[in-house]
């Protein structure tokens, strides 16, 4: 089988450099690790540059106060100074500017700032505002739930040793692999109807190598693994490579591939070998979950309930108006599957609010033709997106904003049969300009560059990008069912009467097209059935006493399709 091997010199520019600065807990070993982070950079900061090896600073942690309520906000002149002198000021996001912030532990002695995000998802770019040109020590960011873990031990008294810096020729030995230069499983969630034999789902395996270390490195190991449960399903390594200080090297080991996919949870891992100890071996190894399931295409990893995760919020700065987040599909056996929704997530700034917001989901059918995204010319607006058909559509009304992030569904009219090799966008639209739409952890900016095909589109305002935000995972994920469940081969307009709607008691649905359909549903905005009927007449009563208020989907299916009619509950 093919192997691919490139060797490129001279790394210790551009990307090499790019992203190499990390925030590394060296102590103690239940915190050790990297950990996901953004940071100052020169413009609206006299932070040092970090890209610079030199910069580099270790230290410990030291949580500050500012004599306030609010006491590791930070946003006055700290009171426990000598607590953070010659430390890392450890502050939390929110009420004043993160310059001002860092400013104050600045004056306080600090070496550096870790700010601790005050919401979920992944931390985000820093401005530095007014102080932030004051400030000449470096900032970093880290989450909300990381933070939450570090402040944990924090409480205990145990102290926390951190590295902050670019790595580059910090060490004798170092090999490392990047999470956004390898190759991902694509996708990360696949339908078991979509996974039926080699054919129908496989992916290239393979990442760069990247010598950081000051000395040469001979004799290193590749190895690509892939897991199920206990078992080794792919093991395949590439032995006996030479990579000079500061060089890299791109390996692409055999394609992964089984005959048969059964349902669960499997892992990628890559790892790199070195002859000698590696001195810091926390980037040796990289893993990757994806998963066979009962009915969900996704780009990103799943949560406890099986549903997409987002672990971040995004928009782009130019949508005043409509921004739309997509998926891109296309695969050799789509008819084997209809679609029945889209699952999402949501989030606001701090100026907006998600209750009563209503999303727009939208399957569209991609008609622009092109082998791969070499055969587009980027010089043209909206290129790769000037020929598409609206399909289907649906939607979906926040009721409050504690679903902030929260994985929800909305289900299409009917269910919608689709065509074989066909390219597909799945997309989730929002018309507030403080409102952020859900995506992943996982980078697929490599697996984008090599596969050449696009995955996440954007549009903003009236215009589309085919490319979106790069390799950054659109959260969207699409409800499939087998189509010998169901016979989807008509879109289904059937309307129903049902009345009183809202309702705090009882609700009647009568139509004479009723009699089609052999069950009704009552399903929450989750996607969740709540209750089942069967259908005996062209006319029911059902009993909603005993559920929650709230906004619901009735769900008509038979052997001919399928319907919805949206219902509220009151109280």
């Amino acid at each position: 089988m093919k192997k691919i091997i490139l060797l490129i010199s001279g790394i210790l520019i551009g990307n090499f450099l790019n992203s190499q600065v990390i925030f590394n807990i060296e102590s103690p070993a239940n915190l050790a690790g990297n950990y996901n982070i953004t940071y100052s950079e020169p413009g609206t900061w006299s932070s040092p540059d970090m890209l610079d090896p030199a910069n580099a600073i270790t230290g410990v942690l030291a949580l500050v106060s500012d004599g306030t309520t609010a006491d590791s906000l930070g946003c006055n002149p700290l009171t426990n100074g000598a607590s953070i002198a010659g430390k890392i000021a450890v502050v939390y996001r929110g009420d004043c500017q993160f310059g001002t912030k860092s400013l104050n532990a600045q004056n306080a002695g600090a070496i550096a700032v870790l700010i601790i995000n005050n919401v979920p998802g992944n931390p985000i770019g820093m401005n530095g505002g007014d102080d932030g040109g004051n400030v000449t020590i470096p900032v970093a960011m880290i989450s909300q739930i990381d933070g939450q873990v570090i402040r944990a031990v924090m409480n205990q008294g145990t102290e926390i040793s951190a590295f902050f810096g670019n790595k580059v020729g910090l060490f004798d030995t170092d090999m490392g692999v990047k999470n956004f230069r390898l190759l991902l499983p694509t996708p990360n969630g696949i339908p078991t109807f979509l996974a039926e034999s080699n054919s129908d789902y496989n992916f290239r395996v393979g990442a760069w190598l990247y010598n950081y270390g000051r000395l040469d490195q001979t004799n290193v190991t590749f190895r690509g693994e892939v897991n199920f449960g206990d078992n080794i399903l792919y093991t395949e390594a590439e032995t006996g490579l030479d990579i000079a200080s500061a060089d890299s090297i791109y390996i692409e080991l055999p394609v992964f591939t089984q005959n048969t996919y059964p349902a669960g949870s499997y892992t990628l891992k890559y790892t790199i070998i070195t002859s000698e100890q590696d001195e810091y071996d926390s980037d040796n190894s990289y893993s990757v979950s994806f998963n066979v399931n009962n009915g969900v295409f996704s780009y990103v990893g799943m949560n406890e309930n099986g549903l997409p995760r987002s672990t971040t919020g995004y928009r782009s700065t130019a949508a005043t108006t409509t921004f739309s987040s997509c998926i891109h599909f296309r695969h050799p056996n789509a008819s084997k599957v209809a679609a029945d929704g889209l699952y999402f997530a949501a989030t606001t700034n701090a100026n907006g609010s998600l209750e009563g917001q209503e999303f727009i989901t939208t399957m569209y059918q991609l008609n622009d033709v092109f082998g791969d995204l070499n055969d587009l010319d980027f010089n043209t607006a909206g290129v790769g997106l000037q020929n598409i058909q609206e399909i289907a559509n649906g939607s979906y009304q926040f009721d409050t904003d504690s679903l902030a992030f929260e994985t929800v569904y909305a289900p299409f009219p009917a269910s919608i049969q689709l065509t074989d090799n066909q390219r597909y966008m799945f997309c989730v639209s929002t018309f507030d300009p403080n409102t952020f739409i859900g995506y992943g952890d996982l980078d697929y900016s490599w697996t984008i560059d090599t596969v050449l095909q696009p995955m996440f589109p954007i549009q903003s305002n009236t215009t589309w990008n085919i490319l979106g935000f790069g390799g950054e995972s659109s959260a969207i994920g699409v409800k499939f069912r087998d189509v010998n469940s169901l016979n989807v081969s008509t879109l289904n307009t059937d309307k129903f009467t049902v009345y009183p709607n809202p309702s705090s008691h009882f609700i009647t649905i009568s139509s004479d097209n009723l009699v089609n359909y052999s069950t009704v549903s009552l399903q929450d905005l989750k996607g969740k059935t709540v209750k089942k009927w069967k259908v005996s007449s062209s006319e029911m009563i059902l009993d909603l006493k005993s559920f929650d208020a709230g906004n619901y989907n009735l769900l008509f299916e038979g052997s001919k399709g399928s319907s919805i009619e949206k219902v509220q509950i009151l109280k």
